[in-house]
């Protein structure tokens, strides 16, 4: 898998690295696009609500590509499309092990 903040992973080892830097958070889907050539290539647009660990919310709108496999039973490949430029900082901080300076304020997006 590929992601903005994380590069390119597997995805045993993106999962916990996500959640390690992650408090609760949710996504809501917005549209579910299927390629009318090829129904294994799927974009998932979705409102990401992303908590960091220290309890910064660090919301943004997301595209995820994703491949299915043949069967279509699991993803193949996915990649993960966003602007990283309003939240990158906190993030990095986060990841760190640092703690917001400002308390809890809302970085980037619609939060």
């Amino acid at each position: 898998m590929v992601s903005p903040l994380y590069g390119r992973l597997p995805a045993a080892r993106f999962s916990p690295e996500l959640f390690a830097d992650s408090s609760p958070s949710s996504t809501e889907l917005r549209r579910v696009y299927v390629d009318p050539v090829d129904d294994q290539e799927v974009a998932l647009a979705f409102h990401y609500a992303w908590v960091l660990g220290d309890g910064t919310p660090a919301p943004f709108d997301v595209v995820d590509l994703v491949t299915l496999t043949d069967d279509r039973d699991r993803i193949a490949r996915l990649t993960i499309c966003y602007d990283t430029a309003p939240l990158r900082a906190s993030w990095e901080r986060v990841a760190a092990g640092g703690t917001d300076p400002a308390g809890s304020d809302a970085v980037g997006g619609r939060g």
